[in-house]
């Protein structure tokens, strides 16, 4: 057999067949063959892997089943799927929403200068709210978390991305300037600001804030600093 004719064979071998939704309980998930009965995920698509899965852990129990008993049995359990599959959507949006929300509450803490624990408080105000508001809901709000540690992770994990996003943005500037400028945080302690201003190849220009250091570090470390 010549090595195209073959391929071909091997190729047709591996398109996911109809009839072995009612044949061996299984459905086809994102190039992947799923066991209706047991969830389990068959990653080479051959009849002969998916027949030895099906001998081998629910034929005892199905194959008893025949005609039209076996097509509600097969009816039955996708629909099953189906509905873990609704709910696990519901649950994952849910939690993205609840983080998108404590990450929102995080930024606006920074952005004003507050204590991280500012927001436990001000979660007490939102729950204060809800329950006149909307006490159908103050569950919700109740699973957003808003600890100073959880705070603090929060914010770190946004200054992580946005110096990720500078460094980016710098790679592509063709010429760039420094500024440097003093400035005093809130409890009055003098700090050293950077800039950096570029300029790309399409004559974008961007200024950026780079970072902030506290002078008495840098009288004390020198000019390596």
């Amino acid at each position: 057999m010549n090595v195209s004719k073959k391929r071909k064979i091997d190729s047709e071998c591996r398109v996911f067949q109809h009839k072995w939704i009612n044949q061996y309980f299984v459905i086809e998930n994102k190039g992947k063959v799923m066991c209706l009965v047991c969830r389990e995920l068959i990653s080479v698509l051959k009849e002969y892997n998916i027949k030895r899965h099906y001998e081998s852990k629910h034929k005892v129990k199905y194959d008893s089943l025949y005609g039209q008993l076996r097509e509600i049995e097969v009816n039955k359990l996708q629909k099953a799927l189906t509905g873990e599959q609704t709910i696990f959507s519901k649950i994952t949006t849910q939690n993205k929403a609840i983080i998108s929300a404590s990450v929102n509450v995080a930024m606006l803490i920074a952005k004003e200068g507050k204590p991280f624990t500012d927001a436990e408080f001000v979660k007490k105000c939102v729950l204060s709210m809800a329950g006149n508001i909307c006490p159908d809901i103050v569950h919700k709000f109740e699973e957003v978390p808003l600890s100073a540690r959880t705070i603090t992770r929060r914010i770190e994990d946004v200054g992580d991305n946005l110096l990720n996003q500078l460094i980016k943005k710098t790679k592509t500037f063709q010429y760039f300037s420094l500024a440097l400028d003093e400035s005093t945080d809130i409890v009055d302690s003098a700090q050293l600001i950077v800039f950096i201003r570029g300029i790309n190849d399409k004559f974008e220009i961007t200024y950026y804030f780079c970072l902030a250091r506290e002078l008495f570090l840098i009288y004390e470390c020198g000019p390596g600093v």
